[in-house]
């Protein structure tokens, strides 16, 4: 495993080679972000230069996929519901304020699975459903 991690633009990026470093890293980015009050989105770089985006800081998450060439297709999780509305609302570095349609929320649990899959594999885990923007 070898991925870096951004929670807050302002800060560093970490470093991960574990799943332990990895569990640990969001374990903190999920407690700060639910001490702030806000949902958070984190994100993943691996190696390959490809970047998951995850929300953190609740019991719902979603998930944006980017290719290392940075053009489309940019991907989104797809969860079960069909709607739109309500709206997640979450926060890139606790600032930038973000609307995600209720139809991208998936189980934070599988949101951690599918970021573990991701830092592991360096590809587009596959477990989880995903959906062209």
């Amino acid at each position: 495993m070898d991925a870096l991690v951004t929670v807050d633009e302002k800060g560093e990026r970490i470093r991960i080679t574990s799943d332990a470093e990895l569990q640990s890293t969001f374990l903190r980015a999920a407690n700060d972000a639910r001490a702030r009050g806000l949902l958070n989105v984190a994100f993943v770089e691996v190696p390959a230069g490809h970047i998951m985006g995850v929300v953190v800081g609740g019991d719902e998450s979603a998930l944006s996929f980017t290719s290392d060439h940075q053009d489309p297709p940019y991907l989104e999780s797809r969860g079960v519901e069909t709607g739109i509305k309500p709206v997640l609302t979450c926060y890139v570095s606790y600032v930038h304020h973000t609307e995600l349609p209720r139809y991208r929320v998936i189980p934070y649990t599988l949101a951690l699975k599918a970021v573990q899959e991701f830092a592991a594999t360096g590809v587009l885990p596959g477990c989880v459903q995903w959906v062209e923007t």
